[in-house]
Order: C-alpha cells, then sequence, then structure tokens
C-alpha cells in the first residue's frame, strides 16, 4: 500500500515537473515572439524613414531640377534677349560711369547752384536715347525674367518699379546723386548677373550683396555731408529701396557673424560682463542720444522746425519701427538695451541733426557721424547693417518732413 501511495507521488511530481517545463517553454516562445515582432517592427520603421529620406531627396532633386529647366527655359525662350538684357547692363554702366569722370574732373559738382551736370557730358549727351532704351529695356526683360524664374508678381512689379524709378529720375531729377545711385544700382545688377552666370557661390554673392548696401550707405552719408539740406522724393524713393536692401542683410547678419564673440575691434565682453561698466555704458546710451536731440531740437524749442524736424523720426523709430524687428537682437544686451537692435535710433538722428545746422563743414558733418556710428559698433550695441539703416531711415524720414514742409507750409 505504501508502495502504491509512494509512485503515485512520484508520478504527480513528474507531471507537475513537466507543466512547469511546458509553461516556460510556452513564455519563452511567446518572449520570442515578441522580440521577432519588434525587430520586424523596427525593421519596417527603418524601411519607412529610408523610404521617407528617399522620398524627400527625390522632392528636392526634382525641385533644383525644375528651378534649373526654368532658368534654362528663360534662356532658351530667347537667348538674343537674355544677351540684351547681359550686354544693355555693361552699356548702361559705361555711359554713366564714363559721364560720371568727366563731370568730377572738371570740379563743378560740389558748387551749389551750378546748372552743369551729368546729363551735359559724352556720352549721354549725345547718346541720351539709347541711355534711355537701356532703363526700359533692362526693366522689362528683368521683370520678365523675375515673373518666369519665381512665378511670382512681386519680382516682375520690383523690377518694373525700379525701372520707372529711374527713367522717371533721368527725366525729371537728372541730378548728382541719381547718377551715384544709378551706378551704384548697376555694379549690383553686374554682380547679379555674373552670379546667374555661375562664377559666384551664395557666400560670395551675400558678402557682394552687402558690400553693396554698405557702399550706398557711405554714398549717401558723402552727399548729405555735402549737401544737406536739398532732400527730395528722390532721397525718399531711393531709401527705400535702401532700407529694403538693408533688412535682407540683417537676416543674414553678416557683420553679426564676423564681430561676435571676443573681436579685438570691439569692447572686450569681460568688460562688458562687470555691472559697473554695464552702468557707464547704459548711462551714455540715454545721454547721446538726449543731447543730440537737444542740440537738433534747438533745445527743445517747440517753435522751431528743427523741433519737430528730430523729434518726428525719433517717435517714428522708437514706437513703430524698432518694435516691428523685434526679432533683431542686439550683439550685446546690457542694461536699458534689450530691446530691438534694427535700426540705430542714435545714427539716425545724428544724420538728421548734421544736416538741420548750417555752420559745420562737410568734415565736421561727417567726422561726427562717423563718430556716433563707430561708437555704437564698438560697444557691441548694433551690428553695422543697424547703423546703415539707421543713416537710410534717417534719410528717408528727413527727406519726407522737409518735402512736407516746404511744399505745404513753405518752410526751409
Amino acid at each position: 500500500m505504501d508502495n502504491k501511495s509512494n509512485y503515485s507521488e512520484s508520478t504527480l511530481e513528474c507531471v507537475e515537473i513537466q507543466e512547469c517545463i511546458l509553461e516556460k517553454q510556452k513564455q519563452l516562445q511567446q518572449q520570442k515572439q515578441q522580440q521577432q515582432q519588434e525587430q520586424q517592427e523596427q525593421i519596417n520603421f527603418n524601411k519607412q524613414q529610408i523610404i521617407q529620406k528617399q522620398k524627400e531627396k527625390i522632392k528636392n532633386n526634382n525641385k533644383n531640377n525644375e528651378e534649373v529647366l526654368k532658368s534654362v527655359e528663360v534662356l532658351t525662350i530667347s537667348p538674343y534677349l537674355t544677351l540684351g538684357m547681359k550686354y544693355g547692363l555693361i552699356i548702361e554702366f559705361l555711359m554713366v560711369i564714363i559721364s560720371m569722370i568727366q563731370y568730377i574732373i572738371v570740379g563743378k559738382w560740389m558748387m551749389d547752384g551750378d546748372s552743369d551736370g551729368v546729363e551735359n557730358y559724352w556720352p549721354i549727351n549725345k547718346y541720351y536715347g539709347l541711355f534711355i532704351f537701356t532703363i526700359v529695356f533692362n526693366g522689362m526683360v528683368s521683370a520678365w525674367k523675375g515673373y518666369k524664374v519665381d512665378q511670382k508678381l512681386f519680382f516682375a512689379a520690383h523690377h518694373l518699379l525700379t525701372m520707372f524709378f529711374f527713367f522717371v529720375c533721368f527725366v525729371y531729377f537728372p541730378t548728382v546723386k541719381y547718377y551715384f545711385y544709378l551706378v551704384i544700382y548697376l555694379v549690383m545688377r553686374l554682380g547679379k548677373r555674373i552670379k546667374d552666370e555661375g562664377y559666384m557661390d551664395k557666400d560670395q554673392w551675400i558678402a557682394f550683396y552687402v558690400s553693396y548696401a554698405y557702399v550706398q550707405t557711405l554714398v549717401i552719408v558723402i552727399i548729405q555731408c555735402l549737401q544737406p539740406n536739398q532732400s527730395g522724393i528722390l532721397d525718399i524713393i531711393g531709401g527705400i529701396a535702401h532700407i529694403d536692401s538693408l533688412i535682407t542683410c540683417r537676416k543674414e547678419n553678416f557683420s553679426g557673424k564676423r564681430l561676435n564673440g571676443h573681436s579685438k575691434w570691439l569692447i572686450p565682453i569681460w568688460l562688458l560682463e562687470n555691472r559697473l561698466a554695464q552702468t557707464v555704458l547704459s548711462v551714455l546710451d540715454v545721454s547721446t542720444l538726449w543731447c543730440t536731440l537737444l542740440i537738433g531740437t534747438s533745445f527743445l524749442n517747440i517753435f522751431n522746425f528743427n523741433f519737430y524736424r528730430c523729434i518726428i523720426p525719433f517717435l517714428v523709430i522708437e514706437f513703430l519701427i524698432k518694435p516691428s524687428f523685434s526679432s533683431f537682437k542686439r550683439p550685446y544686451c546690457y542694461k536699458f538695451s534689450n530691446h530691438s537692435s534694427f535700426p540705430s535710433c542714435h545714427t539716425a538722428i545724428a544724420s538728421i541733426v548734421i544736416s538741420s545746422i548750417s555752420s559745420l563743414s562737410p568734415f565736421q558733418r561727417g567726422f561726427l557721424v562717423m563718430s556716433m556710428a563707430a561708437y555704437r559698433v564698438y560697444t557691441r550695441a548694433h551690428t553695422v547693417e543697424d547703423i546703415c539703416a539707421g543713416f537710410a531711415i534717417g534719410q528717408v524720414l528727413n527727406s519726407t518732413i522737409y518735402c512736407f514742409s516746404f511744399y505745404f507750409f513753405g518752410l526751409n
């Protein structure tokens, strides 16, 4: 009896052991299946990622190919027009630059009220019809090409308006300022043609375009120092186009990338991090701006025209323009200087003030306004593009107020 009971117990134990083994095997099999399923899912996910990347690559290639095809289409639709625009730009540039060289050599261009102008010199004086034709032709073909390549009316309208501006200015405002602006613009267009021919990469084109904006600003400052109080519609329209170029340059932050960090040309970062230095610079920021305003407004004399000539641009820049460009940060933010960097209100007001003080010589005007610009860049309060925009916006606002007061109230 005991033997039977022992046998049955051992049998039960064997059965339990077998069941445990089967359970373990089942669990292992389930784990293996789950791992295989996860591996398969990961493989599928990776495949999908690869396929997605390949689709994006194909899409980008197709986009690039479409752009190339559009460019080729423009060239193949009418190669004569393309060549005509290229050589038309060269002819127009040579006609202007040769006439201007003669005009400057004569030495009368700095004399106020002299009737002698650039348009009276060869080759413009002999071939003014060709000069007008190249302006209209280049504008029309550029508009056609801009629309064909980008399929956007904005670029076409931009080229047409530029052509219309230079055409109208040649007829109604044949001043030395117009020819300076035209030469600079034509240099930029020739650079664009060189880029389109494949002789410039993107970085070289950006450097060239920023240099074009810098030179245009320098010309504006020189003309403003030589001929203050001679603002007109030409300055307003040209200044607005210049501001548009500077906004593009500021987005690239060309000077900011090269003057950031521990540049030996600017005030050291370790000094800016000092609390006392920050306080001193903040006081200088406020004091220099308000001292410039006081001088320009004849010490807040509300009965003086210069008061409104300086206060109105200050309010427009501080409360309308700067908030619109809040994404443009300063190279270094310290106390009282954590708002928008674009444009520089200091240089805008300084450029207006130097033109309102008739007793200053051209050299004194240039020295004062360039000193303000250098000070703002040296203390890392602004980039070079901010300074240039300050000059341009100062010119536009000053010219607008000047023209409005002259034509409607007879003030000068």
